[in-house]
């Protein structure tokens, strides 16, 4: 029996938290890399297979239309440049329509001090545009997410950990067809604000949205966070956040 006054066994190992779970991996051994590469393997095969078929039946559907499967073949084709290759302008587009046009109502500045297409990258000094209300002036700069399925996690005021390619295809996951993609990428937000009467704020906006938004806080445990929080001398917003927030 345990004498009350000793102390229980602590263990050396640091839970991980559920949300975290993302990116850790047991030891692989040998047969473990040997079952998952025969897995890539038969997959690819299968995946080449039903590729070849999908194709061949796609391109005979589109000769026995004619004309009508021309025009088919060309929705597609627009459907996908549309939808995927320019999401991110698209998105950012809507955006500054949305902001130009609530300023214009509501007789508040905005003044944009980087190009359209300068401001789809993800650029790390500058403001990308300004906007001056009675209380305040946001300093305004985009933090550009080009794939949806991807986390941001802020590691502290110099430092930012994107990971890219999170599966949610549990098949693609074990037939290890996707793997996910972390690179810590140096970080900050820590321009100088303009000199004025009016109290001057920076906003760090994500334009188009990643999937999910984490910060490591002073212990270092990792915490999901959203729009509206401040964070290193910043307020993270998403678009529609912050055109609430000068709704106020």
């Amino acid at each position: 029996m345990r004498e009350d006054n000793q102390r229980p066994e602590v263990s050396e190992i640091d839970p991980v938290p559920l949300y975290r779970s993302y990116g850790v991996r047991k030891k692989e051994g040998f047969f473990t890399h040997l079952n998952l590469w025969l897995a890539r393997i038969i997959a690819i095969m299968i995946f080449s297979i039903i590729g070849v078929a999908g194709i061949v039946a796609f391109y005979a559907t589109i000769r026995m239309l004619g004309a009508i499967g021309i025009v088919i073949t060309f929705i597609l084709i627009f459907c996908f440049i549309y939808f995927k290759v320019l999401r991110t302008a698209r998105k950012r587009y809507k955006f500054i329509k949305k902001l130009k046009k609530f300023c214009k109502k509501n007789n508040l500045t905005l003044k944009i001090h980087r190009g359209f297409f300068k401001g789809l990258r993800r650029n790390k000094t500058g403001f990308d545009f300004t906007v001056t209300t009675p209380s305040v002036i946001w300093c305004a700069r985009f933090f550009t997410c080009r794939k949806r399925n991807s986390h941001v996690t802020f590691e502290d005021n110099s430092s930012i950990t994107i990971t890219e390619n999170i599966i949610k295809n549990r098949i693609f996951e074990n037939f290890g067809l996707v793997k996910t993609k972390n690179s810590r990428v140096p970080y900050s937000f820590n321009d100088p604000l303009p000199q004025s009467d009016i109290k001057a704020e920076r906003a760090l906006i994500f334009n188009p949205v990643p999937r999910m938004v984490f910060k490591k806080n002073y212990d270092g445990v990792t915490e999901a966070t959203g729009s509206g929080e401040q964070l290193h001398g910043y307020t993270i917003f998403t678009g529609s956040g912050f055109l609430n927030t000068l709704k106020r």
